[in-house]
């Protein structure tokens, strides 16, 4: 059995396409279910060392740590209504993105050799992380249609000789630029 994860389906070959049995489609995380996610990774990046058990298998597995203050970090400013607010703010992000949105707050934390973490920091952060997304969701727009086009070039491929082929994809990527899109700004 081969299980394969994607969030550019249209990069996948037909011919990859063709050979799967079931295809399953999971939406972003509706507000309920981020909220859940930021908590599930507060809790597993920020305060992982809860109890003197947790603490001590952690020292045992890293000698070294002794040494480092090792505290639970203070979120007291993170109330459910802040973190409500902040899961409102991220709609369209996947649960990975908010791993990745958490795990940037605790390295800004600590990078601020802090072990608060406020709303100052949070609020600099997600701002950032919100425009990487937005950029990214652009990216894969242009990308998109840029497919649409390729795709709309084999058909002519597939109706055509090649001269005509070749003529059709350079009218196809002459309609990129006229769209504003460069070939600087297409992933592939």
């Amino acid at each position: 059995m081969v299980v394969l994860a994607t969030n550019a389906p249209q990069l996948l070959d037909e011919a990859i396409q063709d050979r799967m049995d079931e295809v399953l489609s999971f939406d972003s995380p509706l507000l309920e279910e981020r909220v859940k996610i930021i908590k599930y990774h507060l809790n597993l990046y920020m305060n992982r060392l809860g109890d003197k058990w947790e603490k001590v298998k952690f020292v045992l597995k890293h000698p070294r740590f002794v040494f480092y203050n090792i505290d639970n970090v203070d979120m007291s400013e993170l109330t459910d209504d802040y973190l409500t607010e902040v899961s409102k703010r991220i709609e369209g992000f996947s649960g990975r993105e908010i791993g990745k949105l958490v795990v940037s707050w605790h390295d800004e934390m600590y990078a601020k050799d802090s072990t608060k973490l406020d709303k100052e920091i949070v609020e600099r952060v997600l701002e950032r992380h919100i425009q990487q997304v937005k950029t990214m969701q652009e990216w894969n727009e242009k990308q998109k249609e840029f497919f649409k086009i390729i795709h709309k070039a084999d058909d002519s491929f597939s109706n055509k000789n090649k001269y005509n082929y070749g003529k059709s994809a350079i009218n196809n990527l002459n309609d990129l630029k006229n769209d504003g899109i460069n070939k600087d700004q297409i992933r592939i």
